[in-house]
């Protein structure tokens, strides 16, 4: 009788090891498919929404670089210094376009295309804002051109930057 305790012992417990070891490879491949899933999300991530996230940023940096300069030519202490931050703000314009103009062209989500729609818009708004404000600038009116800063160009500059803090946190 001891000898067959033994045996049912024995059936028992490597019926049990290979209950275990089976759920045990079940787990491992369940991992295993979740892991190359993760992967796969992660690397869209870093190709899809990294780029997007640094052309935001590159718009919000070039769109407040531009208002600081208008606000440098104000400052300017000669018209050369004026010039040249006048030529840097005008550049910066020119850079938004091929940034948006990218920027546009890489959108493949419904919600960013929408959350895109009225860039366009808004910048046209800003560089005209802009365009005024360096007019005033150029024809010595100091003081216009700094109530125009502020009173329009900034809240201009901040409209524009508005979706595309919401874009960021989506």
């Amino acid at each position: 009788m001891n000898r067959q305790n033994k045996s049912n012992l024995k059936q028992k417990l490597l019926f049990s090891s290979s209950i275990l070891l089976a759920g045990m490879l079940t787990l491992s491949a369940t991992v295993w498919v979740l892991t190359d899933r993760i992967k796969a999300e992660a690397q869209v991530a870093r190709n899809m929404r990294t780029q997007q996230l640094l052309r935001i940023s590159d718009v919000e940096l070039n769109v407040t670089r531009a208002s600081l300069q208008l606000r440098q030519a104000l400052l300017a202490r000669s018209l050369a210094e004026r010039d040249a931050a006048l030529a840097d703000a005008g550049a910066k314009l020119e850079l938004l376009d091929k940034i948006l103009e990218n920027f546009g062209a890489a959108l493949d989500e419904a919600e960013s295309r929408q959350a895109f729609a009225p860039l366009p818009g808004l910048l046209r708004n800003f560089k005209q804002t802009v365009l005024n404000n360096k007019q005033l600038i150029l024809e010595a009116r100091q003081d216009d051109a700094f109530a125009f800063l502020n009173n329009s160009t900034i809240p201009a500059r901040n409209q524009l930057l508005i979706p595309l803090g919401e874009e960021k946190q989506r």
